[in-house]
């Protein structure tokens, strides 16, 4: 949803925007997932003004892939990566679901197109995580005041 359009808010490969290169992954600033989501497009008059909001899953990716290095969490935390946060070797199937994601990622688009020789989009997301931790201490928590 937030790769940019040539025209309106279309996925079509001849409605984005992107260069004429052999590998277009090689680009910096377009972004690509294939995350399970749902997406509402409304198209206005003349489908000149554009509106869209999208609900996808989240992935807590932490780098990894591509040749990218991976973080190295404090030891206390090291329990997390093979569950709960994406280091490209936890990208499959059930997994990849049962990730303890907060919300998923909200994101909203407009595209403007007062004339075919303009193009004008602005678009958002809302995303957040959280980890959890079952071995950290109980004096961590909380108990009522007694009395």
């Amino acid at each position: 949803m937030l790769t940019p359009n040539r025209k309106g808010l279309s996925a079509l490969p001849s409605d984005l925007f992107y260069s004429q290169v052999v590998d277009i992954n090689y680009i910096a600033g377009l972004t690509w997932t294939r995350q399970p989501g749902l997406r509402v497009l409304f198209h206005g008059p003349q489908d000149k003004v554009n509106f869209g909001l999208s609900v996808e899953q989240a992935d807590q990716y932490i780098g990894g892939s591509g040749g990218g290095g991976a973080i190295t969490l404090p030891s206390a935390l090291s329990g997390m990566v093979p569950t709960q946060l994406d280091s490209a070797g936890n990208i499959s199937g059930a997994s990849y679901l049962q990730s303890p994601t907060l919300a998923p990622d909200i994101i909203a688009k407009a595209a403007f197109d007062p004339s075919s020789r303009l193009h004008f989009e602005v678009g958002g997301i809302l995303s957040s995580f959280k980890t959890s931790s079952l071995a950290a201490p109980w004096s961590h928590h909380t108990r009522p005041a007694r009395g």
